[in-house]
């Protein structure tokens, strides 16, 4: 764990945001950290110069989250984020990384990431927004993007290689889990060759992983677990916060917004083989925490290999109808 971890201004506030507000002129003012973000520590601050006061977001490795000394480092988020702001994808503006790679400074998006609303209108157009724009974001090519990993030329490749990526997060805790061998082993069968082009996935989609504002989405954030692959994996992951997670109350005005926007048909067998994939993935992010904050407790990790059992039963074809809905059925 690098010093900057552990440097603190006088107020508490990061010192990476306080030398970044030296650097342009500024000081810190209105500085908090932020509930939620529990891969990494999040505050938001403000530069206040002679005749402006900018919004920042700091985020920080806090060297216990469930990404913490896996390939789904900060640094390469930033580089990630950087490379999609050059192909004009709505993301929030990098404006500086810490030269350990443990803090990155990063516009605040206007607007709000919280999915309530007073009214089912202002909800809709919302779904129906970040529907436009998460179709376009897989629209881009992410071959043709400076992104920090290598891009495979297949959809079926590029998922293979983020499976890889999990597998070594994975086995470097040293725990072991049957349902998540299973898991990997049959996820690697399922797929068929494909000479399809990757499309570029943020990998965490859906309801407060975006940024919204009167009807309209201002930006796309948390980008850790960002890949390229197949727009389905995306699409699992709307299904899973809606549906797992309660974000929204009904994953299907998502899918249909979606359907509209991209002019693809989303297929229930391949929705259920990612829904297997994100299962998977939150497992291993909870067993990698685990490992980086040496708690006994394993409540988290039971709760997600419970969800992957019956997820790998579904997509095999033996609902026993423990998991919600997929939101492709006729309401």
């Amino acid at each position: 764990m690098s010093a900057a971890l552990n440097l603190r201004g006088q107020d508490d506030t990061p010192a990476f945001a306080h030398d970044f507000a030296r650097s342009a002129g500024g000081c810190v003012r209105h500085a908090s950290r932020l509930a939620g973000g529990s891969s990494r520590t999040i505050w938001s601050f403000e530069v206040e110069g002679a005749a402006k006061t900018w919004p920042f977001v700091l985020h920080q490795e806090s060297g216990l989250g469930p990404f913490f000394g896996t390939r789904f480092s900060l640094s390469r988020e930033a580089a990630t984020l950087r490379a999609l702001r050059a192909a004009s994808q709505p993301v929030p503006r990098v404006h500086a990384v810490s030269p350990a790679g443990d803090a990155m400074i990063s516009d605040c998006l206007p607007g709000r990431a919280n999915f309530t609303f007073a009214d089912g209108a202002s909800r809709l157009a919302t779904i129906d927004d970040f529907a436009r724009r998460l179709a376009a974001l897989h629209a881009c090519d992410p071959r043709t993007l400076d992104l920090p990993w290598p891009v495979a030329n297949t959809r079926a490749e590029a998922t293979l290689a983020n499976l890889d990526d999990h597998e070594d997060a994975y086995r470097l805790t040293g725990y072991r889990e049957p349902p998540v061998e299973a898991a990997f082993a049959w996820l690697r069968s399922a797929w068929s060759p494909q000479e399809t082009p990757p499309a570029m996935l943020q990998g965490d989609a859906g309801p407060t992983n975006f940024i919204h504002a009167d009807g309209r989405l201002t930006g796309f954030i948390d980008w850790e677990m960002a890949h390229a692959g197949d727009p389905h994996d995306d699409l699992a992951w709307v299904w899973f916060r809606v549906a797992m997670l309660g974000f929204d109350s009904d994953v299907r005005p998502w899918f249909d917004a979606y359907q509209r926007h991209s002019g693809v048909a989303i297929e229930a067998a391949k929705l259920d083989i990612f829904i297997v994939a994100v299962m998977l993935r939150c497992t291993i992010a909870n067993i990698v925490r685990r490992h980086n904050d040496r708690t006994p407790s394993t409540n988290r990790i039971a709760k997600t290999v419970a969800w992957l059992e019956a997820a790998l039963t579904r997509a095999q074809g033996r609902d026993t109808g423990t998991l919600p809905p997929r939101g492709l059925e006729a309401a």
